[in-house]
């Protein structure tokens, strides 16, 4: 699950972003949850989880108000916060001009964008962001049930199951068992090369060596059963997957 924050006093556009970005999650398989916010005073005074991306307008009418510092644009000065608050965040400037784009250097964002051109430019910014994330999670820390803290290659994992309460974490050569739930442990491995394809299973799609109508074989000789619940979305994300990898 992708967590992604728009922030834009545009209600119109806010709209044509969500459908936008909607769209996009829905060709490549991507699980998102949008939440939008009309201002940067909003966006700050927010409870719940933390945003995984956020999309923000450089210029909010705040700008103007009666002893607002104008030299900075509110949107800037908000990103700033972010950075502290979410570090892991990745920003996207999403602006009807390009008379803000120097600021946008103050802070640490991904992209840069005229809204007219996200569409066009969603692509390569999901591009950018898989990369970005997929170098922060090349392994995966987590307690195991014994007490001991297990270091573990992604590269390295076969598939997880869920057993028990527990959840087993299978590599090539070793098994670890933890005590987080399966999506939060998928939560912490890189976007696009995991998926599920039953309530108790996700695999690697790295791993797959075969797959039939209603299992999954890994390269290490493990058979995974396709769920019917699962079945349609883990064979779209794998064919989208498979189809990227014969692309490159």
């Amino acid at each position: 699950m992708v967590r992604i924050f728009i922030c834009d006093e545009d209600k119109t556009w806010q709209e044509k972003e969500s459908q936008i970005l909607s769209d996009y999650a829905s060709e490549t398989g991507i699980t998102v949850s949008i939440r939008c916010f009309d201002d940067p005073h909003a966006l700050l005074a927010s409870d719940g989880l933390a945003p995984d991306v956020l999309f923000c307008d450089t210029v909010f009418s705040c700008d103007q108000e009666e002893g607002t510092d104008t030299d900075e644009p509110a949107g800037i000065t908000a990103v700033k916060q972010i950075n502290q608050l979410f570090p892991r965040c990745q920003v996207i400037y999403i602006a009807k001009d390009t008379d803000c784009v120097l600021d946008v250097y103050r802070t640490e964002h991904l992209w840069f964008a005229l809204k007219d051109q996200l569409a066009e430019r969603l692509p390569e910014i999901v591009g950018k962001y898989y990369r970005i994330d997929n170098e922060r999670k090349a392994d995966l820390v987590i307690r195991t049930t014994d007490g001991s803290t297990a270091v573990i290659p992604c590269r390295d994992i076969m598939y997880l199951e869920r057993r028990d309460r527990k959840t087993v974490i299978v590599t090539h050569n070793r098994r670890y068992q933890v005590r987080g739930r399966l999506s939060e442990i998928l939560e912490k491995l890189p976007i696009g090369r995991f998926a599920r394809c039953h309530n108790s299973f996700a695999v690697s799609l790295d791993k797959i060596r075969e797959i039939d109508t209603r299992s999954v074989r890994m390269k290490n000789g493990a058979e995974i059963i396709i769920s019917r619940g699962y079945g349609k979305a883990f064979r779209d994300i794998y064919h989208k997957y498979a189809e990227n990898r014969t692309i490159q």
